[in-house]
Formats: C-alpha cells, structure tokens, sequence
C-alpha cells in the first residue's frame, strides 16, 4: 500500500514537470489542445494564450520540479505514518497547484487589457 501512495504522491508534481517543459519547448496552438491554460483572457488573443502558456510553462516547470524532490524526501522519512500524511501532502500539492493558477490569471490581467492588449505602460519579457 505504501507504493501506491508514493507513486500517487509524486504524480501531480511530475504532470506540473511534463506539461511545465511540454509548454516551454512547444506551447499549443491557439485555441486548440486538450490540456491547456484556459481562461477568458487568455482566449482574448493569441498574443495572451502564448504569455500565458510560456510562462505558465516555467512556472509549472520550476514548481513541479521542487515539489517531485519535497514529496518524496516526505514521504520517505514519514513512511512510519504515511497514512497520516499521505493526504496532507497531496492537499499540499494541490494548494500550490491552485496558487500557481491563480497568480496566473492576476500576472495576465495587470498585463494585458480587457481586449488582449499589452498595457501601454508595461513591457513583457519573455
């Protein structure tokens, strides 16, 4: 039952990792994809869907990449109880999985205007 629970634990920071460097390397088409950054504003214009996926991309990247090594580090000196932590590692997980969701969409709104527009007064570095 224990590998169970490590492999479960570990499956959202590796999906974070993949579809992090999957984005990096290859953001998906405009519109299209199934497993995408989708929100209204990033459907405004293709220039928002690509910040969005670009950046959301390393972001995901980076997060995953911190929290494979913490969940496993974890559950590996926590294995006596694992049980008892197993949950609150995942909900952990998925808290940050929110967090990161959520800066997204503010980073997209205080750079770009209800149409999909860069904001004048800022620039975007990618």
């Amino acid at each position: 039952m224990y590998a169970l629970c490590f492999v479960l634990v570990l499956a959202m920071p590796l999906m974070m990792l993949v579809v992090g460097a999957m984005w990096r390397l290859k953001p998906p088409a405009f519109g299209e994809g199934t497993v995408v950054f989708r929100t209204a504003m990033t459907e405004k214009s293709p220039e928002v869907w690509a910040f969005a996926h670009e950046y959301c991309g390393k972001l995901w990247a980076r997060y995953g990449a911190i929290l494979l090594v913490i969940s496993a580090v974890l559950m590996y000196f926590l294995k006596a109880k694992y049980q008892t932590y197993f949950i609150w590692i995942m909900v952990g997980q998925m808290v940050l999985f929110g967090i990161t969701v959520f800066m997204m969409d503010m980073f997209i709104k205080n750079l770009f205007d209800e149409e999909g527009k860069p904001v004048p007064h800022l620039k975007t570095k990618r």
